[in-house]
């Protein structure tokens, strides 16, 4: 069921972005412009979506044949891993400008391992090692500057 509605996201997503990318201007006598990349961006989003949905359909309704009573602690999981990488990310925007990039990038990676039940050994050097090659290649090679906080 989960990918039925991941694919029905997709694809509204993609319906969306080939909707807006309608407005972007073309450049002179061409017929393509700055258009073109989303727009098949949001095709290919929009087809994958619609794969997925109809890939899933007949599993889903094998499924609810079979259909046995979720506990209320296994839907609180998903719901937290749901919502938690939405937080995270909230967290980040409001956070980086003063605690930094790196450190917060480091922070959600930790989280987002550890909720996928990751080790703390092997979490704890992924989620900084992750956070300084993220940081050093978005400073250093594609020149985007990130929030220094703490460290400048």
């Amino acid at each position: 069921m989960r990918d039925i509605v991941i694919g029905v996201v997709f694809a509204v997503l993609g319906v969306l972005i080939i909707w807006h990318a309608r407005e972007f201007p073309t450049v002179g006598s061409l017929s393509y412009g700055a258009s073109l990349f989303p727009s098949v961006t949001g095709a290919g989003m929009g087809l994958a979506g619609l794969a997925l949905v109809f890939g899933n359909i007949k599993s889903v309704l094998a499924q609810r044949q079979h259909r046995e009573p979720v506990a209320t602690a296994v839907l609180m999981t998903r719901a937290v891993r749901v919502v938690c990488p939405c937080l995270l990310v909230v967290l980040y925007i409001y956070t980086s400008d003063s605690i930094g990039a790196m450190p917060m990038l480091a922070v959600v990676m930790f989280v987002l391992l550890c909720l996928g039940k990751v080790s703390l050994k092997l979490s704890i050097p992924t989620s900084l090692l992750g956070a300084g090659l993220i940081y050093y290649i978005f400073t250093e090679y594609l020149l985007v500057p990130l929030p220094e906080g703490l460290l400048g």
